[in-house]
């Protein structure tokens, strides 16, 4: 049983080659290409229906497919020009985009193709959004609290009670040299530091991961 990561999805460009392929992508997620478990919103469907091979058909020129669309697909004018279609999926263990930049190769060619991405279990936190066109977070702060009552207050202030996305590098700093009490300015050192801190104040009652959203660049823009 995999880990199943998180993939909100977006691909963008002009209008003429956006409502096509949002067309296609309606209609290869309505039926099944071939028997799968995930149903017709399998991954598979659309590298099928597109012409494409699957990594379990060819190990060497095939793409991995191993997920499911669990939301989308919807689209809108960015502007006069230009289309979005937006979409969500879980893949097994990590994003999978290599199938869609193959997608877009073949069929859209002029678009481009943005993800973000979060696998908690394997430490997964990606996305291709270096501009930060739809993406713009630096840092994924994991929380999870068992005994309020037992643990610091200062981290409830820093980091409130739930998970979040919203976090840039500074404000991460700035938190944790409050925490360490310290003026430490490289982010690295800091985080290694919160680690060892977050694991001796807080024990069993709570957990606090501090994860910085790795970017891959491969923007066509």
């Amino acid at each position: 049983m995999p880990n199943w990561c998180y993939n909100c999805e977006k691909i963008v460009g002009p209008k003429k080659e956006i409502t096509p392929l949002f067309d296609n992508l309606e209609k290869w997620t309505s039926k099944n290409f071939c028997d799968n478990g995930f149903g017709t919103g399998w991954l598979g469907n659309i590298v099928g229906f597109a012409g494409l091979k699957r990594s379990d058909e060819d190990a060497e020129n095939g793409y991995r497919c191993r997920g499911s669309v669990i939301d989308g697909f919807d689209i809108e004018d960015e502007d006069d020009d230009e289309a979005c279609i937006s979409y969500t999926t879980e893949t097994a263990w990590g994003p999978m985009p290599d199938m869609w930049y193959a997608l877009l190769e073949k069929y859209a060619p002029h678009c481009n193709y943005y993800y973000s991405s979060e696998e908690p279990g394997m430490g997964v936190y990606y996305s291709n959004d270096v501009k930060h066109r739809f993406f713009d977070e630096e840092f994924f702060v994991d929380v999870c609290i068992y005994n309020k009552d037992k643990i610091p207050q200062m981290y409830i202030e820093e980091f409130g009670e739930e998970p979040s996305w919203e976090r840039k590098e500074d404000s991460i700093r700035k938190s944790l040299q409050r925490i360490l009490a310290t003026k430490e300015e490289d982010i690295d050192k800091l985080l290694e530091m919160f680690e060892d801190k977050a694991l001796e104040d807080l024990d069993d009652n709570a957990f606090i991961s501090i994860n910085k959203i790795e970017y891959d660049d491969n923007d066509r823009d």
